[in-house]
């Protein structure tokens, strides 16, 4: 899941302050088991319309520097963070500011790079960084050369996809068998090129791929599949009938056991111990019971063999819509936006068509056909969220400006749900007996 964010930094000036914006999405990079091994930073170097724009990559590069502490998950223990320095990032060692625990440091791969490239890459292995490389390589390689000792220290050699038939991918991973490092493969969009992948050799993989279904099928929806949808209809009415909604929860001991413990842990703040459903309810009110439910049913109905990151990015989408909405010049509402997000992987989740699923969701028929791919007004919010993922700038730029919004007010909605997607299942994992993501 790709997961943009919003830095700024602020210039020094006569006159009011100005910002110059930094655009960051993050995407996952994935092990052979799609399990989460790290994330991979991309930005652009361009603002708004009225802001600065960055003199060089190394401009822009110093600023996501500068602000990666700020991202959600980027100095986690346990993930790496991905991040591209251009050749004088490189030899001014930019990367030296952020830990190397955690810090993968892509450069280029050069033939004639220069001088001192090759001791400042051989420096930063000595530091404790791992090294990915990026750049095309084949048998003419001369041996001992820059290049084949640039190749020689990386940890990850990185290959895009785009353009590359099976059998020129096997010519390059052939080739690339001369050199230590692990394989990673951009831009992987779809379960075919998956399996290609992962038979040619390529341990870490990177690309929209999960969020694909893997094959569509028109099966009958299981009966728990079923309870839970009908909770989310119990959940979605005007006015909910809460004795008939507590019974429904509670009849399911696994949620009603997990809903218990988020509400008594230290998040919620509680002044007395939370022991029933409608306690819980009167205590915090119907609307955060709610959000909270939601999310829990779509974490819960997520198949074991699909990566967790689609829960996520189910519910960090929804946020950001939910933020959004009321940015918006006219503004929009809220609640359909949340739904619209949290819905809009359904279809990769259950490997089921989405003109299926929705049938069983209690949704606005204009949010229904959203999803299904029939243009709405809320089409334009769902081509908004994918852009900003797939790190099409202009199209967020343009759809941003349809949609009343500014890019700055999106980034920051953006940012906003990614430290609230994180907390929510932070807790989630911390939770005894919960889906650990």
């Amino acid at each position: 899941m790709q997961r943009p964010t919003h830095l700024h930094q602020p210039q020094t000036g006569g006159g009011s302050p100005a910002y110059e914006t930094v655009f960051v999405a993050r995407q996952p990079v994935f092990e052979k088991d799609l399990s989460t091994w790290g994330y991979a930073l991309l930005y652009r170097h361009t603002g708004e319309a009225d802001t600065a724009v960055f003199s060089d990559d190394f401009d822009a590069t110093l600023r996501v520097v500068a602000n990666a502490p700020l991202c959600p998950d980027t100095c986690a223990p346990d993930k790496r963070v991905i991040i591209r320095f251009p050749e004088r990032s490189i030899l001014g060692s930019v990367a030296h500011a952020l830990p190397p625990e955690t810090t993968v440091v892509l450069a280029q791969a050069l033939e004639s790079p220069a001088p001192g490239y090759l001791e400042a890459l051989t420096a930063l292995k000595r530091d404790g960084y791992l090294l990915a490389l990026d750049g095309t390589w084949s048998d003419a390689v001369p041996p001992r050369s820059s290049l084949d000792r640039q190749m020689a220290l990386a940890d990850i050699l990185c290959l895009d996809l785009a353009g590359q038939t099976p059998k020129e991918l096997a010519d390059l991973v052939r080739t690339a068998e001369r050199w230590p490092g692990r394989l990673l493969a951009r831009r992987v969009e779809d379960q075919a090129g998956l399996d290609i992948c992962r038979d040619l050799g390529f341990s870490l993989f990177q690309g929209f791929f999960f969020k694909k279904p893997q094959t569509l099928a028109t099966r009958k929806i299981s009966a728990l599949e079923e309870s839970r949808f009908r909770l989310l209809g119990l959940l979605e009415r005007e006015e909910p009938e809460y004795a008939g909604l507590t019974q429904a929860i509670e009849a399911d001991v696994s949620l009603t056991y997990r809903l218990l413990a988020y509400l008594n842990s230290a998040s919620f703040g509680f002044g007395q111990r939370v022991s029933s459903i409608r306690q819980a309810v009167l205590l915090a009110g119907w609307k955060p019971i709610r959000a909270w439910l939601r999310l829990l049913l779509m974490t819960d109905m997520l198949p074991a063999e699909r990566t967790r990151e689609l829960a996520y990015l189910s519910a960090q989408r929804a946020r950001f819509l939910e933020l959004a909405a009321p940015m918006a010049h006219p503004p929009a509402n809220p609640e359909a936006l949340f739904l619209l997000g949290l819905f809009s992987l359904l279809e990769p989740i259950f490997n089921m068509p989405m003109e299926h699923l929705v049938g069983h969701l209690p949704l606005a028929p204009e949010v229904g056909a959203a999803l299904c791919g029939e243009d709405t007004p809320f089409s334009a919010w769902l081509a908004l969220v994918q852009a900003t993922e797939n790190s099409d700038w202009d199209a967020v730029r343009s759809l941003t400006k349809s949609l009343g919004l500014t890019p700055r007010d999106a980034a920051q909605a953006y940012q906003d749900s990614l430290n609230w997607a994180d907390c929510f299942f932070g807790l989630l994992a911390s939770t005894p007996g919960a889906t650990q993501v």
